[in-house]
């Protein structure tokens, strides 16, 4: 029975140490002693730093019931613990500088490149365009517990022989990342699906669409001037309409105009819209959100839209139905992009339009959102 009951109660709670806590009740439930009385000291609203903590006791009998129920909660707890794990694959040559290399590639030829990789082994590559986010997304893991709540997986064109190099800068660099696929020459985009990835990096255009095709969110990354950014707190952005909503919308203004477009939105405001590629993305980066208090969340979102009044309200409307909070939202009206991202600090950028993409990685990292009619 309950001995104890706190009188302050979290907005939210989260899983997480509620997991960890079933799995010390299962080893009492379980174990060779099987005690009668097992206390548990735990952290109301899964903030480890937090001061509010509750002593939660629990009597556990040799019941077959109350076994059945202890791993029945072990179960539930580990489904929903994997089911908000954030899943990244990126290629080689997006995580590191392999410009060289890759010169020595198309002007000497595979058994050159070979031969360079091998003695160059044990030679830390240099920093890509996507390693600061890749750095970023790993340390959220240490800021939130023992526990992951972010994945990254090399894919690369690379034999398993050529990429030890890869691997060594990796751990050289201080990366936590274990699992990869070496495809010997060909696209590694084809085991982003098995690796259940929810977005896929590259600097090849092709390996994007072919990823796209095959239902993975991807980007192309752009050469940028990064922005040194000394805090940790994560920064994404990302355009709206043909990246985390659907197409629709672009199609009519594409076709018809600004004026139609406006009057399509308006008409259609409690309409939500339907989600686009980075959709699925999105709503993981919310959960990874989530999973913090909000007031120490070292992660934030922001919407930067060619859109204003009066399309912003379906926008708002859509987001409030797919229960995702945005952090910030700029609505531009057409305005330049690129000063605002600075602003913002983003560390990732995301948008469709090749234009947009161009004048923004002048300023911030920027991923070209590539669908089936995408261009560079």
């Amino acid at each position: 029975s309950f001995n104890t009951i706190p009188l302050e109660a979290p907005d939210n709670i989260f899983i997480k140490p509620f997991f960890s806590m079933a799995l010390k009740c299962c080893s009492a439930a379980l174990g060779d002693l099987k005690p009668r009385d097992l206390a548990i000291s735990a952290l109301v609203g899964g903030n480890p730093k937090s001061n509010i903590c509750a002593l939660i006791k629990f009597r556990i009998s040799s019941c077959l019931f109350v076994r059945f129920f202890i791993i029945i909660t072990v179960i539930i707890y580990s489904i929903l613990y994997y089911a908000i794990m954030l899943k990244i694959g990126i290629t080689s040559r997006a995580l590191f500088d392999l410009d060289s290399s890759h010169l020595i590639f198309k002007n000497n030829g595979l058994e050159a490149y070979k031969e360079h990789q091998i003695v160059k082994e044990n030679c830390p590559l240099e920093p890509g365009q996507a390693f600061p986010l890749v750095k970023k997304l790993l340390n959220l893991n240490n800021q939130f517990s023992d526990e992951k709540l972010v994945e990254v997986f090399l894919l690369s064109r690379n034999t398993a022989d050529t990429g030890l190099r890869i691997f060594n800068s990796i751990q050289y660099h201080g990366l936590d990342i274990e699992k990869a696929a070496f495809c010997g020459g060909n696209s590694p985009h084809i085991y982003a699906k098995s690796f259940g990835v929810h977005l896929f990096l590259s600097t090849e255009f092709e390996d994007c669409k072919s990823s796209i095709n095959g239902g993975i969110a991807s980007a192309r990354i752009m050469p940028s001037r990064h922005s040194k950014v000394d805090n940790e707190t994560l920064k994404v952005a990302f355009d709206g309409d043909s990246v985390i909503f659907s197409e629709e919308s672009q199609k009519i203004f594409d076709e018809y105009g600004l004026e139609a477009f406006n009057n399509n939105e308006k008409n259609l405001a409690d309409n939500p819209l339907s989600g686009g590629p980075f959709k699925s993305f999105l709503r993981e980066l919310y959960k990874v959100q989530q999973s913090f208090p909000r007031a120490e969340c070292p992660v934030r979102i922001a919407l930067v839209t060619a859109r204003s009044a009066p399309s912003h309200e379906r926008v708002i409307k859509t987001l409030r139905e797919w229960k995702i909070r945005i952090d910030e939202s700029l609505f531009l009206g057409g305005m330049d992009k690129a000063s605002f991202l600075k602003d913002f600090g983003a560390d990732i950028f995301f948008d469709d339009q090749i234009e947009n993409c161009k004048s923004a990685c002048l300023e911030v990292p920027t991923g070209q959102v590539i669908n089936f009619n995408s261009r560079i």
